[in-house]
């Protein structure tokens, strides 16, 4: 299970069999209380990487990995490298425990 701002990642989570825990509601920053829920349930699957694309707010990012001992990386999904950047997900995926 990972965490993601924006659930860019949908597919790819699909594909390999991963969860993917958004941080967004309905297409905007969640509020205070849904904040804390969406960092009950990364607890609950001890999520370790939080990812938020570069041109995001970081604050609420910040906030919910350091609740949960996560480490936040930063993506470019509009990248023109795209399928480098898509190795660079899989290899932080990849050291998922």
């Amino acid at each position: 299970t990972f965490m993601i701002y924006h659930p860019a990642l949908g597919y790819l989570a699909r594909h390999y069999g991963f969860t993917q825990i958004e941080m967004e509601e309905n297409g905007k920053a969640p509020t205070p209380a849904g904040l804390r829920r969406k960092i009950e349930q990364a607890r609950k699957h001890k999520v370790q990487i939080l990812f938020i694309q570069t041109n995001f707010d970081i604050n609420n990012a910040q906030t919910a990995a350091k609740e949960i001992g996560a480490r936040i990386v930063q993506i470019n999904p509009e990248s023109d490298a795209w399928p480098l950047e898509i190795q660079q997900i899989t290899n932080y995926l990849s050291e998922i425990k």
